[in-house]
């Protein structure tokens, strides 16, 4: 679905099912077995799919930072802690 990114690991690891109840008919292509990837119905999909894996990926990088981020203030030293 040609996800460009830099987050080659992260994205190795996710997995999804989607499950279209209408709508794809027309782009899927006469072999049964793959899409018109011009067709405004895939699209749509790949757009709302890559921005769920950017809003993912996003939320990932956010808990990552605040949990180093705890690490660090309780890996401290308690005379170097600011109290308040």
């Amino acid at each position: 679905m040609g996800y460009q990114t830099a987050e080659y690991q992260r994205t190795r690891q996710i997995t999804a099912e989607i499950f279209v109840r209408a709508g794809l008919d027309g782009a899927i292509n006469i072999d049964r077995e793959s899409f018109n990837y011009a067709h405004p119905h895939y699209q749509y999909l790949v757009k709302w799919l890559h921005s769920a894996l950017r809003q993912l990926t996003n939320r990932q990088k956010e808990n990552w930072e605040r949990s180093t981020v705890k690490e660090a203030a309780h890996s401290r030293p308690a005379s170097s802690r600011k109290d308040g």
